[in-house]
């Protein structure tokens, strides 16, 4: 019957969407790039551990490397002079970004790991230089910038048209997307109400309101330990259907 058809038409998806483990599968992106040659030439420097909630870097400090993310996951954040943060990024494992150093001598943000995180960071000229000697991947990066240029105008256009529960799905798909799996993943405990509403921009009581609607959809639930844990099959159908919540069988299947 219908359900049936759902759970094939999820299938078919994550079928389809297996040769990619990206967050952003739309764009590409410098961690495709790095993650090759460039990463296996050029991230060869000592392995950073940093802390759950520890700074890798701060505004106003000077900008010169390119960090490469081997484990874990870091967020990229600004602060209003009210003292609200705004999350701008989420980056996980694979991830390379500081791309900004290129532009700007200092940074305009503040990174911090959500999670126990490895690092690896490349000097800006030393990066350069790779990109000197060989052309071909000079014109691959210059891609790649612009694909990730091309997800910042969709992010703004996506706040201008979607609703905060579209929105929300959206994100969370990002972070779904982080692990392994096509059933139940778990977020981190940091991923609460208040951090999701910094990372959409919107008021905490928009995700919470947002959160109930997707959670009488079975695709998404709280452990009892307080985490967040996503449907990640039953999200990317609900996603690709433009939030039409008819799309979602709610028999839960774990």
């Amino acid at each position: 019957g219908a359900s049936r058809m759902v759970a094939e038409h999820a299938d078919h998806i994550h079928q389809a969407s297996s040769h990619t483990a990206r967050p952003h599968a739309d764009c590409l992106d410098l961690a495709s790039l790095v993650r090759g040659t460039l990463c296996a030439e050029l991230f060869r420097g000592p392995v950073r551990h940093v802390r759950a909630s520890e700074p890798i870097f701060e505004a106003g400090e000077p900008a010169d490397h390119l960090i490469l993310i081997r484990s874990g996951l870091i967020k990229q954040m600004t602060v209003s002079r009210d003292g609200d943060e705004l999350t701008v990024d989420i980056f996980g494992a694979d991830d390379v970004f500081g791309e900004m150093c290129f532009r700007d001598h200092r940074h305009r943000y503040w990174a911090t790991a959500i999670e126990p995180s490895d690092i690896v960071t490349l000097a800006r000229q030393d990066f350069l230089d790779a990109l000197s000697r060989r052309p071909d991947l000079l014109h691959q990066f210059l891609d790649l910038l612009a694909g990730r240029l091309s997800a910042a105008y969709a992010e703004i256009e996506s706040r201008a048209f979607q609703s905060v529960v579209e929105r929300l799905g959206r994100r969370l798909l990002q972070l779904a997307e982080m692990a392994q799996g096509s059933g139940w993943i778990t977020l981190p405990q940091s991923f609460g109400h208040g951090e999701l509403a910094r990372l959409l921009g919107v008021r905490r009581e928009s995700v919470t309101r947002a959160m109930q609607e997707l959670r009488k959809l079975d695709i998404i639930e709280s452990t009892r330990h307080g985490s967040l844990r996503i449907h990640k099959a039953r999200l990317r159908l609900w996603v690709s259907g433009s939030g039409d919540h008819r799309q979602i069988n709610r028999t839960p299947t774990r």
